[in-house]
Parts: structure tokens; C-alpha cells; sequence
């Protein structure tokens, strides 16, 4: 939305201002000139008071924002997490003042130019090379320091000892990358194979966001994962579960010092929060920087369990999380299934993955009783399931992964993403190509028939 958005606007500006400098004779001098005054008054003086008010009112501001926004992100994500935004806002502040008063100048630059033209004393070409030059040059402490020269993609995406150490495991898997591992907010992971708890697209699934600590950002921040941040600060071992329930095989966390020879308090404190978290973990690999921990405790990717217990919405999250539910005998459905189950508890047994891509996932079952398929992908409508060929129903499970009922025995489940939606769109694109392919053929044929022979 802020693209097309921010397209919209320039598109407009420029077909308005292309209406104002195209108009010729006495007419663009008198009824333009007068229009052209008011407007950029107007507009300068908007932007005038804004840095007044910025400039003069910054105290109050940063107190309000602080306010309104700080237990917002205190509750979602910690109150250390609350409390770096909130410097790293007032940090900004000037900068922010700086901004609006550079787009004053801006402002009063363009429109004397574009007065100038107006009133016909400079050529349009030169209005066209100042207005290319000051925005280039407006944008050169965005580009410096926003969008820093890296390295080739070669050289960016070569394969780190993180990297050649977890491709070794041909299992399906995820990972949990600590805020500290420089690609665990890129797709960087996802490049060489190795799925990462932050997912890979840039619109995800809300439930999922909710799952993982994230609450209604679309942002993926490793340290709501971590038992002392946000959500998982309130319930530490409920953390674990989560992670347990996702999958997550491995966690990468920076090569902890011993903490006798870190000076600053709160980084020692850091050091004691992660050595503490990571006693929980096997640590398999130590590299330069980071080391590897192998999660025992993690459930597969598809595995069958043999109970259930039914919740609704944010229950279902709540009851996954409490002490007392074992996810390694049960899973949360929220829709009845009509099934009862053994009355010996089970613990899971795991399924075999056959073949795993994004749209279709193959699993094999051979149990001795009556259960479910769970796979801690995401649940959506358009994922159909199928058992030895006959389709069934696809329960929502563990608030925002799937499962299918299954029959003890011996068994083949394929999940499959059909979209009616894509489909109707790849159709509808195929008769366009064909009408347009169409319409050029009848368009050469009629030219060629018009041509007057020799």
C-alpha cells in the first residue's frame, strides 16, 4: 500500500505540474501565476509550522510518544526491547527535525524555479535539470547511510561454518538464528536450504506472527523466541515448548566469553541470560563466532499423536503453552473431529517425510493405533489433504499449523496447495496473452492488406 501509494502521489504531482508548465501564452501567466503563489504558500507554510512545532515542541513530543507507544512495545516485546526504542527514538529525533526543515528549503527552491518558469525568464530544460539535481542531492544522506555497498552476491551468499555445518543434516528442519547472527532477518538461510523460524515471505500468516511472539508486527525478531523478551518473559518454559512444537532443531547463538572477563553489566547479564537458556541445548559446533546448539527436545516435522483437546482462537495458543498440556502426546484442534481416543496415553511416533517442496509435502505413517498427522507448516484453506488418494479434512492444529486424521496401519498422506484463486488468474493471463498475441496478428494483417501494391 505505501508503494502504490507513494506512486499515486508522484504520478499525480507530475501529470498536475506538467498541466501547469505546458500552458502557454498570456493565459499561463495571468490564471497561473496566482494559483502557483497560493498553492506553494500554502504548502510552505504547512511544512513552517511542522518544524516549528517539531523544533520547539521536542521535550513534550518525545514524553507523548514515549507515553503512548512504550508499553505498547514493552508489552509485545519486552521492557529492554521498549526501552532501546525509546532512546533510539530520541536519538533520532533531530535528525527528524533536520528532515523537515531541509524539506522547507526544498520547497522554496522549487518554487522559485518553477516561478521563474512561470513567468517565462528560464527554459523548462533548466527547470528539469534543478529540480534532478536537488533531489540527488537531497537523497545522498539517505543513500549513505541506508543503503551501504556490500559485497558481490558471491561473496555475500558464500556459505559461512554455520551454513556448511547445518547442511550436513538432510533432515527437514528449522533453525532459530539469535538477534546477533548477522542473517537472521535475511534470506540468507533460506538461500543454501535451511528454513528458518522467520519464515520467508514478506506478508505472513497472523497466526503464525502470534505464535512466535511477534503479536501483529510482520517482523520477525529472534529475541521473542528467547525465555526473558516479550511474551516468553511471562511464561519461561513455555518458550521452550514453543520452539519444541516449531521444529526448531538447531539454535545459533554468538560464542559465549566467560563472563568473569566482561566489564559492562549489561552485557554480562546478556551473557548469563544466554548461557543459562543454552543449558538446555547440546552444543555440537563452536565457529569463529557463533556456535550451533542441537535441540533434542524438538519434535519432528510430521509426526502422529494419539489425543487431543479442542480450544478456540487465542485459547488454543494459551493451552499449548500451559504447563501441564505434553505436546508429545497430544495436539490442539479446534474443530471436533469426533474421535476418542486410546485410553493408555501414546507418546508420538514420527512420520517419514518422502518429499518435501513448497507446495506438495509426501509423508508415510505406520502406526498400530488411531491418530493424527501433524505437520508444523502453516494451516491455510487453500492446503487440501489426501489419504491413499481420498481426500480429508484439514484441521487447524497447534493454533496455526495442520493435521489430518489417520487410521492405524500403514499409510500414504500428500499435502497439496491448490488455489482456485491463482489458477483463476493464471487462466484468465493465458486468454490475455492469446487475445493480445490475436490483436497484433489482425493488426499486421490489416496494415498489409492497406499497403498500396507496386
Amino acid at each position: 500500500m505505501f508503494f502504490i501509494f507513494a506512486f499515486s502521489f508522484v504520478a499525480l504531482a507530475s501529470r498536475g505540474f506538467d498541466g501547469l508548465i505546458m500552458k502557454s501564452g498570456e493565459e499561463r501567466v495571468v490564471n497561473y501565476r496566482k494559483r502557483f503563489i497560493l498553492t506553494g504558500a500554502i504548502i510552505g507554510g504547512i511544512v513552517l509550522l511542522a518544524a516549528l512545532i517539531y523544533t520547539f515542541g521536542k521535550d513534550g513530543i518525545i514524553l507523548s510518544m514515549r507515553n503512548t507507544f512504550g508499553p505498547r512495545i514493552a508489552e509485545q516485546w519486552g521492557a529492554r526491547a521498549a526501552e532501546a526504542k525509546m532512546a533510539a527514538l530520541a536519538g533520532n529525533y533531530d535528525n527528524f527535525t533536520n528532515s523537515v526543515w531541509r524539506s522547507l528549503l526544498l520547497i522554496l527552491i522549487f518554487a522559485g524555479v518553477g516561478y521563474a518558469l512561470v513567468q517565462n525568464r528560464i527554459k523548462i530544460w533548466i527547470l528539469a535539470i534543478a529540480m534532478i539535481g536537488l533531489t540527488m542531492i537531497d537523497q545522498l544522506a539517505y543513500v549513505s547511510r541506508f543503503l551501504p555497498s556490500v559485497a558481490g552476491p558471491k561473496t555475500y551468499y558464500a556459505a559461512d561454518d554455520i551454513v556448511n555445518c547445518l547442511k550436513r543434516d538432510k533432515d527437514v528442519f528449522r533453525v532459530l538464528p539469535s538477534q546477533w547472527y548477522p542473517h537472521s532477518r535475511d534470506l540468507y538461510l533460506l538461500y543454501h536450504g535451511i528454513q528458518s523460524a522467520g519464515g520467508y515471505v514478506p506478508n505472513p500468516i497472523q497466526r503464525y506472527q502470534e505464535y512466535i511472539g511477534a503479536g501483529t508486527s510482520v517482523m520477525f525478531q529472534p529475541a521473542n523466541l528467547l525465555p526473558y523478551h516479550g511474551e516468553a518473559s511471562r511464561h519461561p518454559a513455555a518458550s521452550y515448548k514453543l520452539i519444541d512444537v516449531l521444529n526448531i532443531k538447531y539454535i545459533i547463538l554468538p560464542v559465549l566469553p566467560d563472563e568473569s572477563l566482561v566489564q559492562d553489566a549489561g552485557t554480562r547479564r546478556i551473557v548469563a541470560d544466554l548461557r543459562s537458556y543454552a543449558s538446555r541445548f547440546k552444543n555440537i559446533f563452536q565457529g569463529r563466532n557463533f556456535s550451533i546448539y542441537l535441540n533434542e527436545h524438538a519434535l519432528p516435522r510430521a509426526y502422529v499423536v494419539y489425543d487431543h483437546e479442542l480450544a478456540q482462537d487465542q485459547s488454543a495458543l494459551t493451552l499449548l503453552m500451559s504447563e501441564g498440556f505434553d505436546h508429545h502426546q497430544k495436539v490442539v484442534l479446534e474443530d471436533d473431529p469426533g474421535f476418542e481416543p486410546a485410553e493408555t496415553a501414546m507418546t508420538y511416533t514420527e512420520a517419514e517425510i518422502m518429499h518435501y517442496s513448497a507446495n506438495q509435502v509426501v509423508c508415510q505413517t505406520q502406526t498400530t493405533a488411531d491418530g493424527f498427522l501433524v505437520i508444523s507448516d502453516n494451516w491455510h484453506p487453500d492446503w487440501k489433504v489426501f489419504v491413499d488418494g481420498k481426500e480429508e479434512r484439514l484441521y487447524r492444529a497447534n493454533y496455526t499449523f495442520r493435521a489430518v486424521f489417520v487410521p492405524a496401519g500403514e499409510h500414504e498422506i500428500i499435502f497439496k496447495y491448490v488455489s482456485n484463486a491463482f489458477n483463476a488468474g493464471r487462466a484468465l493471463s493465458t486468454i490475455a496473452w492469446i487475445a493480445a498475441f490475436a490483436c497484433v496478428v489482425f493488426y499486421i494483417a490489416k496494415s498489409t492488406r492497406l499497403l498500396p501494391k507496386k
